[in-house]
């Protein structure tokens, strides 16, 4: 729950950016989106760990497979994004030099 909190904080920083910004496209933005992806995966590391070990004190003999491929194709999208945020970034410091 603590991730989650910290990942909805950086969401709630990366629209603030980007509604108020005149590009999208800052190192803020960039590193918003990065850590948010950093958080998502490891939630998704933890969820196993954690699964198991309630399962253990409760005493639970059947334990539901909790890494879904979906959830990793989703952190892969938000890295992603990363790179056309870079990209758009380098194109708005080259129109500035010129």
């Amino acid at each position: 729950i603590t991730l989650i909190i910290f990942i909805l904080k950086y969401i709630e920083k990366l629209f603030d950016n980007l509604r108020n910004g005149k590009t999208p496209f800052t190192l803020v933005n960039i590193n918003y989106i990065k850590s948010i992806s950093y958080l998502l995966i490891i939630i998704i590391l933890i969820s196993p760990i954690a699964q198991f070990l309630i399962s253990k004190i409760l005493n639970q003999k059947h334990i539901n497979n909790p890494v879904d491929l979906i959830n990793i194709l989703e952190v892969l999208i938000i890295y992603g994004m990363t790179y056309v945020f870079e990209y758009g970034y380098e194109l708005e410091k080259s129109k500035i030099r010129k």
